[in-house]
């Protein structure tokens, strides 16, 4: 039987889920939970626990839970939270597995459920993502982010919907503006100038993509900016005149959160101008 290991690095958010009750679940209850999540949400697929607690099958393969589970014990998070990374992981692995896909979402539903988002470059290398490269880690694409699913915008989805990737661009990054009304940033004017973003929401990084957000940031920091996004739910950006001393530190610790994070992006420093984004040589 053919075993596959989910490394889910993309999961600081994934078991942010469960302080649902006092008592920290061990492997047994952590099973029948994502057992219970993905036969109630994902219908389309066969689900079964297995004997050994660290595994579940899916059409009859098996999924690794061991790396999920060190996450959930490391992270001490809400339900709400790990059920809106299960949303997102298990999308993505069941296409992964060459299941049923989820069905095509119209436009005029899509419409509203489009966001921007960063995605590795090797992951766009096995689909026809609508995608631009950054570096030769990350590109920035399109996700269509409904209840229940998180499934990336690809080319047949413009020809079905008849829309240009102008169009989608423009709706998808007023989508996230909306939601991002309101966040709290952490930030600093004074001295070393840096304004940092995490909501935890599964979109910090992708933030970055969004033309008004960069305008307060080219204001408060200057234009050009830098900009780290070691991972998904991390967006640092910070002033091209602050001390060397200051870019080090940051540079350092943007590579440790890339090879140590869950959903890392890209090592590489970002220079952000009016309409550009690329990595700093």
């Amino acid at each position: 039987m053919k075993r596959i290991i989910i490394l889910f690095s993309v999961f600081m958010l994934l078991v942010s889920g469960f302080a649902l009750a006092k008592n920290e679940m061990n492997e047994k209850e952590f099973q029948n939970y994502i057992f219970e999540y993905s036969s109630n949400n994902f219908t389309n697929f066969e689900f079964k626990k297995d004997a050994d607690s660290t595994l579940i099958l899916v059409n009859g393969m098996e999924i690794g839970l061991v790396n999920m589970y060190k996450i959930y014990k490391l992270e001490k998070l809400s339900q709400t939270e790990l059920n809106a990374v299960l949303k997102t992981q298990i999308s993505e692995l069941l296409s992964k597995l060459g299941g049923e896909k989820p069905k095509n979402t119209g436009w005029e539903k899509a419409h509203s459920l489009v966001r921007p988002q960063f995605v590795t470059l090797a992951y766009t290398k096995n689909y026809s993502f609508v995608f631009d490269a950054i570096d030769e880690y990350v590109a920035s694409s399109f996700v269509i982010d409904d209840e229940i699913s998180y499934v990336y915008v690809n080319a047949s989805n413009l020809v079905e919907w008849k829309i240009e990737k102008d169009l989608l661009t423009k709706v998808a990054t007023q989508n996230l503006t909306n939601l991002s009304k309101g966040m709290q940033l952490q930030s600093s004017f004074t001295g070393e100038k840096y304004i940092a973003v995490q909501v935890l929401d599964g979109y910090d990084a992708a933030r970055l993509l969004i033309p008004e957000f960069r305008a307060y940031v080219e204001e408060k920091l200057g234009v050009p900016f830098y900009a780290a996004i070691p991972n998904r739910d991390f967006l640092f950006m910070w002033s091209k005149s602050n001390s060397k001393d200051f870019d080090n530190k940051i540079s350092n610790q943007v590579k440790k959160d890339f090879s140590s994070r869950p959903y890392p992006l890209t090592p590489n420093i970002l220079i952000v101008s009016k309409n550009k984004i690329e990595p700093r040589r």
